[in-house]
């Protein structure tokens, strides 16, 4: 059985992520935005939740505890979550 091989040059036509394999829950990403070329783009960051619980006032924790109950969580509603350096 013989292989053949080829160099190939691939040119991409938007970003490719190449991922661990592992799953993400909906949960773990908020709305964010970039600046690309000098203009405003609208993107999705993950959140590392354990930083952003760790990051938590007790009271926050407990609010934030609570609302994991609800069926339509969503993270954006804790604004503070958009504006921290919790990113992956």
């Amino acid at each position: 059985m013989s292989c053949e091989s080829y160099d190939l040059r691939l040119t991409t036509l938007s970003p490719i992520h190449i991922g661990s394999g592992k799953s993400y829950s909906c949960c773990e990403f908020v709305p964010a935005k970039a600046k690309s070329k000098g203009q405003i783009v609208k993107i999705i960051k993950r959140v590392n939740l354990t930083n952003y619980y760790s990051s938590l006032s007790d009271d926050r924790k407990d609010t934030f505890l609570a609302s994991l109950t609800n069926s339509n969580f969503e993270l954006k509603q804790f604004e503070d979550v958009t504006r921290s350096h919790i990113f992956f």
